[in-house]
């Protein structure tokens, strides 16, 4: 039986990756002037994030409907569930 040593310790496991977490998210952040990023995000256009999203999430359906199709001689699989877990990976 392989048992991992921190499958006991989840809480440890939790804060230790928030602790790295807050200390990169730090030296991200560090020197930057948020009221000109603030003012930058104002003077841009949303159309391009909007339009990268709808390809994004087309290319899941897709992915989705690919992969009902290479999973149909097994069992089928509506396509919602495949979708679901195309974009947890």
């Amino acid at each position: 039986m392989n048992v991992s040593r921190w499958s006991g310790n989840r809480g440890v496991r939790l804060g230790l990756c928030q602790a790295v977490s807050a200390v990169f998210f730090y030296l991200a952040v560090r020197g930057m002037h948020f009221d000109r990023v603030l003012q930058e995000v104002k003077k841009s256009s949303p159309a391009p994030v909007v339009g990268a999203m709808c390809f994004l999430f087309a290319s899941f359906w897709i992915r989705a409907f690919r992969w009902r199709y290479l999973l149909s001689p097994i069992r089928e699989i509506p396509v919602p569930p495949l979708f679901r877990s195309v974009v947890r990976t």
